[in-house]
């Protein structure tokens, strides 16, 4: 039997509200050994024009489309699939529908689980990367063509051909003048999820920016940026970037330099750029990555982690290498207050990754209390990590303190927000990624905890209160959330 895909809610012509095409160009080359079948109005059986169906037998079949249901006989016979040259180099890549296992088939025919599918991205005939993607459940993956200009719903373009999952009302009636397109950046190697339409300015920026870029990153010049034609200072200016914008970075020039500011020396190179202008139009230029709020993966950028480490190291006043074995950190003035000189308003903290298996790089630009901003840039940083501590005594703090706070395995660090008094200093808790980055997020505490119990997973904060007692209370983590289970209010 044919083995098609059925549809619950049948739709015979998708109705493309800007024009979108069923097929991908005829130029592109198909040497993968996949014969298919570009689904038309005409076909009686799920039609969802945008999506193929497919046939063909490898070599070796691809463990990646197995997980997804799809067998050698299914492949075999025929499957659901949407066709496209993803990575933009010329070979068709074939992006394969999953299968719902737990539907029995009927007359035939596999159940889509319209979650789960799997890229394979060929040259010539060799599979040379494979990427899975995971959409909200209910609607097929179809395909998306190159796009020059932003549509009537602000459908992003793409300068190749991509994928794509159309919307749906608030009744559930499907809505293509909404969506989520998925384009392969072949920097990163991932596909980016872009949704439309958007309502302002800084969401219509992702959708006309995404392409291949390096990384995303925000000024985070106390004014705003100057954009030059050229790597230099004399470079003619053609633009300037708000406070807090975002850029794309699309390449490095290498070109370091240093530049004398007030209180500090500013060290960085300059970086090629994309961005939304104040008339919504996309512009290129130079810029000094000095100003830039970044986060990437040097080994993607190919950068070796002993260049990596090289590079981080210069020009740092504030260099911490001595409390952890996966991570390098500094901290440096960003800003100083107009009334004082000496007091810093902001920081600026960068962490890189030092192991194999993560060589990210992260800048993060950290404002403390605004009442109670630092005298001075504090060095002191220190580990409850790699010495395995559990408890720390009230009072023996630190600058930085790096410690598994959200009891996952990983090393998270807190950054003091302000100098308390009896009770002890405030802290923000920035806890690691998946991806080796850092995120700031919500803790019970704002001052710091006394004990972590990483065998029961509970965690404790005790702090003076007044002359005579002490306060605090005990959390304990239940399916990822915290609830509260002890309060402490007890004499000294």
């Amino acid at each position: 039997m044919i083995n098609k895909l059925f549809l619950t809610f049948l739709l015979l012509s998708i109705e493309i509200t800007f024009g979108q095409i069923n097929k991908p160009d005829s130029s592109i080359l198909n040497e993968s050994g996949i014969n298919y079948t570009p689904i038309t109005k005409s076909s009686t059986i799920n039609s969802t024009e945008g999506a193929s169906f497919c046939k063909g037998i490898f070599e070796k079949h691809p463990q990646v489309l197995t997980d997804i249901g799809i067998s050698i006989l299914i492949l075999k016979e025929e499957c659901n699939c949407t066709v496209g040259d993803f990575d933009n180099n010329g070979y068709l890549d074939f992006a394969f529908w999953g299968i719902d296992k737990s539907e029995p088939i009927k007359h035939g025919v596999n159940h889509l689980d319209y979650e789960n599918y799997v890229v394979l991205f060929f040259e010539k005939s060799n599979i040379i990367n494979t990427k899975k993607i995971k959409t909200e459940p209910g609607l097929p993956l179809v395909y998306y063509p190159k796009r020059s200009q932003i549509g009537d719903n602000n459908e992003p373009i793409s300068n190749k051909e991509s994928l794509w999952v159309w919307g749906t009302t608030e009744d559930g009636y499907d809505d293509y003048s909404q969506g989520t397109v998925y384009i392969y950046n072949n920097y990163t190697k991932e596909f980016e999820k872009v949704k439309y339409p958007y309502e302002n300015l800084s969401q219509t920026a992702k959708t006309t920016l995404t392409n291949d870029y390096l990384y995303s990153a925000t000024v985070n010049s106390n004014t705003s940026l100057n954009v030059r034609s050229s790597p230099d200072l004399k470079g003619t200016k053609i633009g300037n970037i708000r406070y807090r914008k975002e850029v794309k970075v699309l390449k490095h020039t290498n070109i370091y330099f240093s530049l004398k500011l007030e209180n500090r020396t500013a060290y960085g190179q300059w970086v090629y750029i994309s961005y939304i202008d104040s008339y919504k139009k996309v512009k290129k230029g130079y810029v000094f990555d000095y100003f830039l709020e970044m986060n990437f993966d040097t080994k993607k950028l190919g950068i070796n982690i002993t260049d990596a480490i090289k590079k981080f190291k210069e020009h740092k006043d504030c260099l911490i290498e001595n409390v952890s074995t996966d991570f390098l950190f500094s901290i440096q003035g960003l800003s100083y207050s107009k009334e004082d000189s000496n007091r810093v308003e902001r920081i600026r903290i960068e962490i890189q990754g030092i192991t194999d298996s993560n060589t990210t790089f992260q800048r993060i630009d950290y404002k403390p209390n605004n009442w109670m901003m630092y005298n001075e840039v504090d060095c002191d940083a220190r580990s409850n990590f790699e010495e395995k501590k559990t408890s720390i005594e009230i009072g023996n703090l630190g600058h930085l303190i790096i410690w598994d706070y959200n009891i996952d395995g990983l090393q998270d660090f807190a950054i003091m927000s302000d100098q308390g008094m009896n009770a002890g200093s405030y802290y923000d808790f920035y806890m690691q990624q998946k991806d080796g980055s850092f995120k700031i997020e919500e803790y019970p505490f704002s001052l710091f905890p006394t004990n972590i119990d990483y065998e029961n997973k509970t965690i404790t904060e005790i702090h003076p209160l007044g002359c005579c007692k002490l306060s605090g209370a005990t959390y304990k983590k239940e399916k990822n959330k915290w609830k509260l289970i002890k309060t402490i209010n007890e004499d000294m």
